[in-house]
């Protein structure tokens, strides 16, 4: 959902800015600057590639506009198009500041600082001239993704293009399109490389990129072609769509381990007590159905971090850690800590985990 609303947003920007270009018309850059700034708190990932693109038309039409000597609107109109972004910029710089400070209030997350996440946001040099990157992201997991079994269809529609009887304006559609959806991905290399949902920031561009070769693979043909390969295109994305996400989506996720395991906390821990938990990294999964406040150690030094009371917003004199949580081999250091559930606590197995309740 939080990628669906920063690429309505995003859309949104770059159909604004595209408008006030074509009419000239400033009167557009208050709704530009709401959704550009709107667009880069939800997700600046996502914002990313419309921007670009947003400000290739711009500098196209002041191009246009000093080539035919109106210097008076190129003017106007770079400042105008560079507003909503300087707001944008200066909203987010804000909004990281204000999130560093908090990062920085709790020693559990003082080194998660936008600064020190920055190799982790893009990535190395290494990793975007790897097979593992092109190979194994981009060609068998992203495409297919996007596109779907349509991806067949490519070479195809390819050598239809390429012996149409109008090509014009082929490799700029082509390549644009593809250039939009690379970008995102040059440069956020390791978050687009690690999570798939990544790419419904890009993948629009990837859908103009076919939808182009669609359409000069028909011209100059029979009038029924474009049609009939736009819907080859379309159910080929179906079938992909059918086969690999909807049995997921669809699966009965009643019994499913993490479910479980929040059942026993939910039924077991006061609902004023925090849980520890290890081995669960920071999935959020467990304690959102446990309804349970959660400290989620990734590391034995991270206990050190952990006062005798945890103060909550309801509880700030501090609430009592109800229950631990392992979950898999290698936390045993979570035994140092049994000692502030009080005594004789309850020791359950549920959903792979071992749950240590406060009695």
């Amino acid at each position: 959902m939080v990628e669906s609303l920063a690429l309505l947003l995003a859309m949104g920007f770059l159909a604004v800015i595209q408008l006030s270009v074509a009419r000239r018309d400033w009167s557009l850059v208050a709704a530009a600057t709401v959704l550009a700034t709107a667009a880069i708190l939800v997700k600046v990932t996502t914002l990313f590639a419309f921007a670009a693109l947003a400000g290739t038309v711009v500098a196209f039409a002041i191009a246009a506009d000093l080539k035919s000597r109106q210097y008076r609107r190129a003017l106007f109109m770079a400042i105008a198009s560079a507003l909503p972004m300087a707001v944008a910029l200066i909203a987010l710089i804000a909004w990281l500041d204000v999130s560093d400070a908090a990062k920085a209030s709790s020693p559990f997350t003082a080194w998660l600082g936008s600064a020190e996440l920055s190799r982790w946001n893009y990535g190395t040099v290494e990793q975007r001239m790897s097979a593992d990157f092109w190979v194994g992201a981009v060609i068998k997991r992203m495409l297919p993704d996007v596109i779907g079994l349509s991806a067949w269809l490519v070479p195809a529609l390819l050598v239809l293009g390429f012996h149409s009887k109008d090509r014009s304006g082929m490799l700029l559609w082509l390549l644009a399109p593809l250039s939009l959806f690379l970008l995102p991905m040059l440069v956020f290399t390791n978050l687009h490389q690690i999570h798939n949902y990544y790419q419904v920031a890009n993948a629009v561009f990837l859908v103009v990129c076919l939808a182009a070769l669609v359409d000069h693979a028909s011209r100059g043909r029979s009038y029924w072609l474009a049609p009939a390969l736009t819907l080859a295109c379309a159910a080929a994305m179906v079938v992909h769509s059918w086969n690999h996400f909807l049995p997921e989506v669809t699966k009965d996720q009643s019994n499913h381990p993490a479910l479980a395991l929040a059942r026993v906390i939910r039924e077991t821990v006061a609902r004023e007590d925090v849980i520890v938990t290890a081995g669960l990294d920071w999935s959020a999964t467990v304690p959102y159905y446990s309804q349970r406040r959660a400290v989620m150690l990734l590391r034995e030094s991270d206990m050190l971090n952990i006062p005798a009371l945890l103060p909550t917003r309801e509880r700030p004199s501090g609430a009592n850690v109800g229950a631990l949580v392992q979950c898999g081999p290698g936390y045993e250091f979570m035994n140092t800590l049994t000692a502030r559930l009080g005594p004789d606590p309850l020791r359950i197995e549920a959903g792979g985990c071992i749950v240590t309740v406060r009695r």
